[in-house]
This record gives C-alpha cells, structure tokens and sequence, in this order.
C-alpha cells in the first residue's frame, strides 16, 4: 500500500463507497500520502500546481497590514491579538508581522500574531498545527484561501431527483457512483433549485461552514474576521450553465475537473458559497461589513501609491529594469480583474463592533501615503514572472485564472 489510492480502495473494499468529501480530505490530508502532507515533508514548492497572493508580491500583505492597523484605529484597543488560519508555509505570517509593527512607531508591538495550518510547517514562520491550538481569545481572524480547501459534497441531477454522488470502486479503478441523497444538506440546499438545473447536473456542497462559523464565534468573542477567497453567491454559484460544476483540480499549473486523475498528486479546490457562508456567520451574529473584489480593496488601501513610488525608485536609478519589470508584473497579478483581482475579500464583525465599523469604512480604507512599496529581487520566497518561460507564463496568467472562474 505504497499510495493513497490503494489505501483508499481497501477502505472501500472493507466498509463500501464513501462520500467523496470523505475521499477529498483523505487525497488532500492524509498523514502519509495525502497531496498536502507529501508536498510538505518534500519541501515541494507548490508553486508548480498554483500560486497565492502573498506568494506574488509582499506589496498585498503590506495592505492588509494598513488595514489591520485602521481597524485597530477604530477599535482603540491596546492590544490586538491576530490568528491567521490556513497559514501554509507563513509568508503571509511573516511579512505581516514584520509590516504592522513598524508602519506607524506610536502602535509598536501592539499586534501579536499567530498562525496556524492543518498541516504545519515552519518555512517562514512558526506555524502551529489547527488541531492543536491552545484555545485563545482573538481579536482578528485572518483566512486568505481557506475556505476553498474544505472538503465538499457533490450531487448530480437525475430525472429532477437529487443523487449524491459517492466514491466506489469499477474494474478496480476509483469511480464516481451516484446514490439517492440523503444528506441533509445537500438536500435543504438544492431542493428549491431543482426546477432551475438541467438533466445531469452536477455541483458542489460544502458541510463544513458551520463548524468553521462555530470555531470563529469561540475564538473571536468580539472582532473583526477577513477572509479572502474566490467563489460566487448562491444565485451564480448554482448556475445552469455551469453543468460541470465548480471543482477543479491543479497539477503543474494546468487545470481539470478530474478528482480521480491523480490522487494524492494534485491539489483538489471548490468555490465558496458565500451566501452560506454568510448566513452561517449571520446565525452567530457575526455579520458582514464588505465583501469587495481584492482589486477594490487594494486599489481602496492604496495600491497605486505604492505603483507610484515604484515608478519614482525606477527613474531616480535606485532600481534596474529589470527589477522595476518584475515587480511592476507581480503587482499587476495582485490586481487583474480576470485573476486574483477578481477574489473576493470580506470583512465581518461580532455585533458589539459592527456599527463603529459599519459607520466607518471610510476609516477602514484610509491609506498611508507615507508607506514605500516592498521590492522584490530574485529570490525563491516570491513568484519572480520574469524567470518563468513565455510559454509557462501565457498558461498560468491566461488559462490557469481564466479557467478557475470559467472552465
């Protein structure tokens, strides 16, 4: 059993078809041969399969962190106690630590920050393992491509009948197999859709937004809660058209819709709902302030201040072209509304903060006009575009972000 494959096919062997949420946390989490787990003990960049946005350019943490310091200018609190979830290998950990405390001297050391991931690591900062978090009290929770890795449910229509659709076993190769639903979810879901959907459609259902709701209303009695994330609202996420779904699977920076391609070898992702996850929030009365594009909420911290000073550095010689090229593109990535522009960020609070905020997003998006963009050199911390083949760079800016919206 030198796989996961085989693992999972004995597990079905000896107890029957599993639900493929079941078969998505085991290919993706798995301690010995799931696609996370195997890709950090080898210390893989998993550049190669996608890339995230603090991956691209520290200019995006550098925002969060103005961010995060507005907040706190509202919240007038004299301590603020971060964590982060979903923290991978920490450069987002990192830069932000190292940005918040010294944009303005007057709030030094006022932020602590701490950062956690299903599967830990320590490349670029102490990252503590989800499971075994000591419980705390936090003021802001940060999630940046979180809730996209939940495990999901998937279902197809038949003959205007739901069917979930389970993982069994054919001719000794892992298969879908489609069974009645009767997981109450799905259920409550896509009962009131069925007249919309055609015959043979098939989507996604994610169970796990209400226990991640319960866990940030335990962590965060009173805060803010950003999470940043692709996805739809229900009324897109569920469209007709779409008949294939919103599951996608990357391997080398190209995309499919085949979970069973390469078990254990390919990251697996689905769109978040966000009008489940915001009535999941709503019902612990943690309510939402925004939801912008990260184009909207950069461009609002400033984004093109930092494109200014960049220039400014740039014809004063105080960098090259060449770098002056590769940040200027990385920044560009930041922000192109068919890309990672097009993600959503939002921003919730608990009931006892939210009209401060609420009357407040002025406030919120004030930016700092004294802050100097980051430069990024050649350097395996950061996505340097310039190094990458025209070839490789035309597939992961055009089709990779193309397709993880439209494929």
């Amino acid at each position: 059993m030198q796989n996961i494959s085989n693992y999972i096919k004995k597990h079905i062997h000896d107890n029957g078809p599993i639900t493929f949420s079941e078969y998505m946390d085991a290919v993706l989490y798995d301690k010995k041969f799931g696609y996370y787990t195997t890709n950090k003990q080898k210390k893989i960049n998993v550049f190669y399969d996608y890339f995230t946005s603090p991956q691209v350019h520290p200019a995006f943490s550098l925002l969060i962190s103005v961010l995060l310091q507005n907040i706190n200018f509202l919240l007038n609190k004299k301590k603020i106690r971060i964590l982060e979830e979903g923290a991978g290998e920490g450069i987002l950990a990192r830069d932000i630590s190292k940005y918040i405390n010294c944009i303005y001297d007057k709030n030094s050391k006022i932020f602590t920050y701490d950062a956690s991931d299903k599967i830990s690591t320590d490349s670029f900062w102490k990252i503590k393992n989800t499971n075994n978090i000591i419980p705390k009290k936090y003021d802001i929770y940060l999630s940046n491509e979180l809730i996209d890795s939940f495990p999901v449910h998937r279902f197809r229509i038949r003959s205007n009948k739901i069917k979930e659709i389970f993982v069994g076993i054919k001719n000794n190769q892992l298969t879908e197999l489609e069974l009645p639903s009767s997981n109450n979810e799905i259920n409550k879901r896509i009962s009131p859709l069925i007249s919309t959907l055609p015959e043979g459609y098939t989507g996604e259902v994610c169970n796990e937004y209400n226990s991640w709701a319960k866990r940030i209303s335990m962590l965060v009695p009173s805060g803010v809660i950003i999470s940043i994330d692709y996805g739809y609202e229900k009324n897109q996420f569920y469209n007709p058209s779409r008949k294939k779904g919103l599951l996608r699977c990357y391997d080398q920076n190209t995309v499919n819709q085949n979970p069973f391609l390469k078990p254990g070898k390919q990251d697996i992702t689905s769109h978040v709902d966000f009008t489940s996850v915001n009535e999941e929030l709503n019902k612990l009365g943690i309510n939402k302030i925004f939801d912008i594009s990260q184009y909207e909420f950069l461009k609002n911290l400033g984004i093109e201040n930092l494109i200014t000073d960049l220039q400014n550095k740039y014809k004063n010689n105080k960098i090259n072209k060449k770098v002056y090229k590769q940040n200027l593109n990385a920044i560009y990535m930041l922000t192109n509304p068919n890309g990672l522009g097009k993600f959503r960020v939002l921003l919730h609070s608990t009931k006892d903060l939210y009209d401060i905020l609420n009357k407040n997003e002025d406030k919120i998006f004030k930016k700092n006009k004294d802050i100097q963009c980051p430069i990024i050199t050649t350097s395996n911390e950061y996505i340097n575009f310039l190094s990458i083949p025209k070839k490789d760079n035309n597939m992961i800016e055009n089709k990779t972000w193309k397709e993880i919206f439209d494929l």
